[in-house]
């Protein structure tokens, strides 16, 4: 049985914080319903300047870490509801945290 729906991607937002300092701090974050509750996934990460000033093509830099942080997102979130023994579905336009069955 699979803990995410196969269009998981739809329901994760991404973010991009002003720039502070020397780095740039980006979000993924995932909404979901347990109850009457919203809950979220979350992770973050940054992309220093110097990191961004070295790199041959930086926006290429940006794209790689944004789909490398989705893809460890994904295992995140599994890995929380494999030890919850749950999983998401998608129940009309929003997902629910429902048990494994």
């Amino acid at each position: 049985m699979t803990l995410l729906p196969a269009n998981i991607d739809q329901f994760c937002k991404f973010i991009v914080d002003e720039r502070t300092g020397d780095y740039e701090r980006y979000h993924w974050y995932c909404y979901y319903t347990s109850g009457t509750q919203v809950e979220t996934f979350h992770r973050t990460w940054k992309i220093t300047g110097t990191e961004l000033a070295l790199a041959t093509d930086p926006d290429g830099l940006k794209r790689q870490r944004r789909e490398r942080n989705l893809n460890e997102f994904r295992r995140q979130i599994e890995k929380e509801l494999e030890h919850q023994q749950m999983r998401l579905i998608v129940d009309g336009d929003v997902l629910r945290l429902a048990p494994i069955e």
